[in-house]
């Protein structure tokens, strides 16, 4: 007769939360909160703006750069 082997708790695996997974991918990326990257009423500060534009310049600047480097 086969028995049941019962898998041992883990104590360090993280809880699946999704919006903690969204404000750190956002915070990560473009160095602001997911309240500023929302905006009041769906617009965001220029400042924000000016933040993200940047953290999206400098990320296309990277994949081209990397791009570049393996077609030689």
């Amino acid at each position: 007769m086969s028995r049941v082997i019962s898998f041992p708790n883990r104590n360090n695996v993280k809880p699946v939360d999704p919006l903690a997974d969204v404000k750190s991918l956002i915070q990560e990326r473009f160095g602001v909160s997911l309240a500023e990257y929302a905006g009041t009423n769906g617009k965001r500060s220029e400042e924000v703006q000016n933040k993200i534009d940047r953290a999206m310049q400098k990320e296309t600047l990277q994949l081209a750069s990397k791009f570049l480097n393996s077609v030689k």
